[in-house]
């Protein structure tokens, strides 16, 4: 549901409904807007993003997470498309991560000592701060960045390790397959366009 109000200026005063996403919510910070602007900012704000169903689409191989994030994702609106910029989801409770990819073998550790490790440290993660960033460049792919402070007690005897993940490719789909009405911003985007007209 949208509820628009014209205020002097002529300006658009806009409030939109909460949806759902992976497991939490999201809200819409009223925002203004000018007919005579092509460009439009919204702040979605989360609550409760549930760190595993978050990552589950993307997965191959067994995944277990636990804790929820909270934060806040600036949308631009330009020229009916729809950027994400500056978007940051975090939690500061704490939690754990245990992950086993499919088709990593010895050879794999053993070729990239980085990625051995990485898979070792990750296959039973106790984590103190867990950080998601969200950017989209114009024409340029999104890009979902991991930061994730921890340790595993089996490895390096349970030394504090920092985790800095990069994703790229279909981050896009895979960000908006988990919500049920990810459309929300381009109707929002269209109702404001036929008031304008």
């Amino acid at each position: 549901q949208l509820v628009l109000q014209v205020k002097p200026g002529p300006i658009i005063r806009a409030e939109a409904r909460d949806f759902d996403l992976y497991g939490g919510r999201v809200f819409v910070d009223p925002f203004d807007y000018d007919p005579s602007d092509d460009r439009l900012t919204l702040v979605l704000g989360a609550s409760g993003v549930r760190i595993e169903d978050m990552l589950a689409p993307a997965r191959l191989g067994t995944l277990e997470a636990t804790g929820v994030l909270d934060g806040r994702i600036p949308i631009a609106v330009r020229d009916g498309e729809l950027v994400i910029s500056g978007g940051v989801l975090e939690s500061f409770e704490g939690g754990h991560i245990r992950y086993i990819p499919e088709e990593v073998g010895d050879a794999v550790r053993k070729v990239d000592e980085g990625t051995g490790l990485f898979l070792d440290a990750v296959s039973n993660f106790e984590y103190s701060s867990f950080r998601v960033t969200i950017d989209e460049a114009e024409n340029q792919e999104m890009v979902l960045g991991l930061e994730i402070d921890g340790r595993n007690p089996a490895v390096y005897e349970g030394v504090p390790i920092e985790l800095n993940i990069a994703i790229t490719g279909q981050v896009r789909e895979v960000l908006y397959s988990g919500i049920s009405t990810y459309e929300l911003p381009q109707r929002i985007a269209d109702a404001l366009e036929k008031f304008k007209e």
